[in-house]
């Protein structure tokens, strides 16, 4: 594990950038269980997308390791998928977070729709960052390159793809209201990527407390 450089620090998360730094909890949650006050962050390099587990074995996603978070932070919730099971090749779904200590203390929320909880490679994995109001769409190759598509704010005029999905972001919107935020996407998914898929979030605030990630729902895609 000596090629996956981990971070630790007392009070806050470091993160080298936005880019580089990709939340991974060490065990799946429960849908709205919150973590505890330990926050498991892991930076990939572009030479290591996964993390010895035995002689010859790998993971698929990278080691965690812990950083403490402010005392008296409250930790963010999953709330429900709306949808939260169905099929076809396109979809608007409703993402719906809470935080006790408003939903302005979240700062991050990523989503990841796949058949398992993988490292992100060939994914239909999506950030969103509150603060500036965008999205993001990981490319088929995020985790070993390091590099996400351009960020784009919520209601531009613009759309992201990769292989397995497409975001129109033009009609993406995000509300947030007292502990509440609901953020909306509608996605297509490739007819090439049909099965039956997974939906994993997550959610970090100010603090760096987290949630997830947590399976919320299934969709499945057909052939067309």
């Amino acid at each position: 594990m000596s090629n996956l450089p981990l971070t630790r620090a007392t009070g806050r998360v470091l993160l080298a950038s936005a880019l580089a730094a990709v939340p991974y909890p060490a065990r799946p949650q429960s849908a709205g269980q919150p973590s505890d006050s330990t926050v498991y962050v892991a930076r990939y390099t572009a030479a290591s997308e996964t993390a010895g587990q035995g002689p010859g074995k790998t993971s698929g996603r990278p080691a965690p390791t812990a950083t403490t978070v402010p005392v008296g932070n409250h930790p963010p919730r999953l709330g429900k998928l709306l949808p939260a099971k169905g099929a076809g090749l396109r979809q608007t779904f409703t993402f719906r977070y809470s935080d006790p200590d408003g939903y302005a203390d979240i700062t991050d929320a990523y989503v990841m729709i796949n058949s398992g909880y993988t490292n992100g490679a060939n994914t239909c994995w999506l950030h969103y960052n509150r603060a500036d109001n965008s999205i993001r769409l990981s490319y088929d190759n995020t985790p070993s390159t390091l590099a996400w598509q351009p960020a784009l704010i919520l209601g531009s005029r613009s759309a992201q793809r990769n292989s397995q999905c497409s975001i129109d972001v033009a009609a993406a919107t995000a509300k947030g209201s007292g502990d509440q935020l609901a953020v909306t996407l509608p996605v297509t998914f490739s007819s090439t990527w049909r099965g039956v898929k997974n939906v994993y979030v997550f959610v970090r605030d100010k603090g760096g407390a987290t949630a997830g990630y947590a399976a919320v729902g299934t969709w499945t895609v057909p052939s067309r």
